[in-house]
């Protein structure tokens, strides 16, 4: 087992969103896959991610 299941999560999920994009039928879809997988790596590294919070109203 990993010494850090946490981080090998993180880092197979964004290779699953890399693969994800790269199959993508639509250029948004991609983008929005590659930014995902942007997401999980710097979780992996622990690294704090900034959101974007569209408000509406």
């Amino acid at each position: 087992m990993s010494e850090d299941p946490v981080r090998e999560y993180y880092l197979q999920r964004a290779e699953t969103e890399r693969q994800r994009a790269e199959t993508a039928r639509s250029h948004r879809a991609a983008a929005r896959h590659y930014e995902m997988a942007e997401y999980y790596l710097d979780r992996a590294r622990n690294q704090p991610w900034q959101t974007n919070i569209v408000l509406r109203g």
